[in-house]
C-alpha cells in the first residue's frame, strides 16, 4: 500500500514534467521515399501520391505532410518524363495553387534552395499569400516551387505551410530544410 502510495503522486508528477518539457515542434529530418530531396517536418509525416495534369503534362506528384498546431505542412514532388519544361510545370502549379486559394495580397520573389542539380529557373520562386480555404476560412500560404535534374531525370518540387495564421519562424525553418539530397 505505501508503495502504491508513493508511486502514483511520483507517476503523475513526471508525467506533468515530461510533457512540459516535450517540445512545441517536434522537427524530423526526412529524405522523401521517392523523390532526391530533404526535408524537416514539425510531426509525423504521411505521404500519398496522386497522378494529375500540369501544363499538359499527366505527373505522379509524391506527396509527403502532416499538420499540427493549427498548421499544414506539405511537400510534393515528381520527376517529369522526357522532354517535359519544367518551368511550363512549375508556372501551372503555382498558378493552381493560387486560384484554389482565391489568393490576395501575393507577394512574391525568386527562390533557390540549397543542394546539388538545381535548375535556375525564373518559375523556382516563393509566394507568400493570404486567401481562403474551401470552406471560406481565411488561410496564409507560403511555399516555393523549384526544379533540380538528378541522374533519374528532372524533379519539380512545391513545398508549402498552410494555416489560418502562421508562425514566420516556424515558416522559415520548414521552406529553409528543403534541399536537394
Amino acid at each position: 500500500m505505501k508503495f502504491r502510495a508513493i508511486f502514483v503522486p511520483v507517476f503523475l508528477v513526471a508525467g506533468l514534467v515530461l510533457g512540459a518539457c516535450s517540445p512545441s515542434w517536434n522537427w524530423r529530418d526526412l529524405r522523401l521515399e521517392q523523390a532526391p530531396i530533404r526535408i524537416q517536418l514539425p510531426c509525423k509525416p504521411e505521404q500519398a501520391s496522386r497522378r494529375v495534369p500540369l501544363a499538359g503534362e499527366l505527373v505522379d506528384l509524391q506527396m509527403t505532410g502532416c499538420a499540427t498546431q493549427g498548421t499544414t505542412f506539405a511537400v510534393t514532388a515528381a520527376r517529369l518524363s522526357p522532354g517535359a519544361s519544367p518551368a511550363a510545370v512549375l508556372a501551372a502549379w503555382r498558378e493552381s495553387m493560387l486560384q484554389t486559394l482565391h489568393a490576395s495580397e501575393v507577394q512574391e520573389r525568386p527562390y533557390t534552395p540549397s543542394g546539388s542539380g538545381m535548375l535556375a529557373l525564373p518559375q523556382s520562386v516563393r509566394v507568400d499569400a493570404r486567401g481562403t480555404q474551401p470552406d471560406g476560412k481565411p488561410v496564409q500560404a507560403s511555399a516555393v516551387w523549384f526544379a533540380r535534374t538528378d541522374p533519374n531525370g528532372v524533379w519539380v518540387v512545391h513545398a508549402a505551410v498552410y494555416g489560418a495564421k502562421t508562425d514566420p519562424a516556424v515558416v522559415e525553418t520548414f521552406l529553409g530544410a528543403v534541399r536537394g539530397d
